[in-house]
């Protein structure tokens, strides 16, 4: 039998709440919440962007500057970051540290600056 066809029964037999839970799934958010709400650990949230978003007591950042400074902090890193709805790892960025010139060294050896990185980030939410 074809994907289609497959696909089709599935939904049959698991009904639209399953739909909903896959599509959950892919909210890093919303798998945070729920992970937490089970006991699960799971890693720390500690800052959130686009600013219209909120989770818990991580940090809103609502602009590039906002997110260049956040990165800029030496308390803030290391960190990894990744988009909020997606799958794998495409998006996903990993900061060791702050050089103190305005730029941030990444996981792979990368050295770039923070503004730059922050509008990287930013160009995906824009609407």
């Amino acid at each position: 039998v074809g994907g289609f066809s497959n696909n089709s029964f599935n939904r049959l037999l698991n009904g639209p709440s399953s739909q909903n839970e896959t599509a959950a799934l892919n909210d890093k958010l919303e798998i945070s919440r729920r992970l937490a709400a089970s006991g699960i650990p799971s890693a720390e949230v500690r800052a959130v962007f686009p600013g219209n978003l909120s989770f818990g007591t991580a940090e809103v950042l609502a602009s590039c500057a906002e997110i260049a400074a956040y990165l800029l902090r030496p308390t803030s890193n290391p960190c990894f970051g990744k988009p909020i709805f997606g799958r794998y790892s495409k998006g996903v960025v990993a900061v060791e540290r702050s050089l103190g010139d305005g730029n941030l060294l990444l996981g792979n050896g990368q050295v770039i600056a923070a503004d730059t990185l922050a509008q990287e980030i930013a160009k995906h939410y824009q609407k």
